[in-house]
């Protein structure tokens, strides 16, 4: 999906991670999957396939297709203290 921060024009591209970013230590302490993001300055450079210019994931102890897409969008807002409105699904 695609979230837009509140009164700004930067995107965030969220999505699964694909599972080969969690760590021994990360699946001894319950991890079971994460949230992955990237950052861009716009839409449009998100649509030109400009490059992100930050990004991240947050850690999971359910699996991301057990969320609500309200419940990543939150997860992603408190990561990164930002309000984000999805634009595309």
């Amino acid at each position: 999906m695609l979230a837009q921060v509140t009164n700004s024009k930067i995107v965030y591209e969220i999505e699964e991670g694909t599972g080969d970013n969690l760590d021994s230590e990360d699946i001894e302490q319950g991890y079971v999957d994460y949230i992955y993001y990237s950052v861009y300055s716009s839409e449009e450079d998100y649509d030109n396939g400009k490059e992100e210019f930050d990004g991240g994931m947050v850690l999971l102890k359910q699996y991301y297709v057990d969320l609500s897409e309200d419940e990543i969008v939150k997860r992603v807002e408190d990561m990164e203290g930002v309000k984000l409105e999805v634009i595309r699904r």
